[in-house]
C-alpha cells in the first residue's frame, strides 16, 4: 500500500473508531455538565438567585455548613432533576446562605448546565466540587444527579 493511501486508511479508521465511541457514549444513559460562563446571554448565578422562585432548589449536604452543590431545576419545563439525597431550599435567605457556604471552599465554585444523555437541558448546578458529579437518566424526562461530599480538608468554613 502506498504511503498516502496507508495514511488515509489510518485516518479513516480513527474517524470510524471516534464515531463509534461517540455513539456509545451518547447511548450510555449518562449526562454531562456544561460550563455556564454567564457571557453572551447565558444565565449567571446572580440571575438565578434573583429568579429563585422559578426553580425547584436543592442542596447537597452531609455535614452542617458543608454543601457540595446547589441544583436549580426549572419549574416551567417538562423535565425533572431527581431530588433524592438532596435537601429542599424554599426561601431566598437559605439560598444565599448555602451559596456563601459553597463559595467558602478552597476551590473556585462554578455554575454548570445539567445536560441529559441526549444533551437536553435539565437545569443548573452550582458547585466547587464538579469533578465528582454523576448524572444518570432515571426515566424519559428525569435525571438523577449524585455528587460526592466535599471533604472537610478542602472546606474553608468552621
Amino acid at each position: 500500500m502506498p504511503v498516502g493511501s496507508l495514511m488515509t486508511h489510518h485516518v479513516m479508521m480513527g474517524a470510524r473508531l471516534f464515531s463509534l465511541l461517540f455513539l456509545l457514549a451518547g447511548c450510555s444513559g449518562y449526562g454531562t455538565l456544561g460550563l455556564q460562563t454567564g457571557y453572551k446571554g447565558q444565565v449567571g448565578l446572580e440571575e438565578l438567585k434573583e429568579n429563585w422562585n422559578d426553580y425547584a432548589l436543592y442542596y447537597s449536604e452531609t455535614r452542617e455548613r458543608n454543601p457540595s452543590a446547589i441544583l436549580f431545576d426549572p419549574k416551567q419545563d417538562d423535565r425533572t432533576v431527581g431530588e433524592k439525597g438532596w435537601y429542599k431550599i424554599d426561601d431566598p435567605a437559605l439560598l444565599s446562605q448555602v451559596i456563601g457556604w459553597i463559595k467558602d471552599t478552597k476551590f473556585m465554585p462554578r455554575l454548570h448546565r445539567i445536560l441529559g444523555p441526549g444533551g437536553q437541558f435539565y437545569g443548573y448546578l452550582f458547585s466547587a466540587w464538579d469533578n465528582e458529579v454523576v448524572i444518570r437518566a432515571a426515566g424519559e424526562k428525569t435525571v438523577n444527579v449524585k455528587i460526592r461530599e466535599v471533604p472537610a480538608l478542602f472546606y474553608g468554613g468552621p
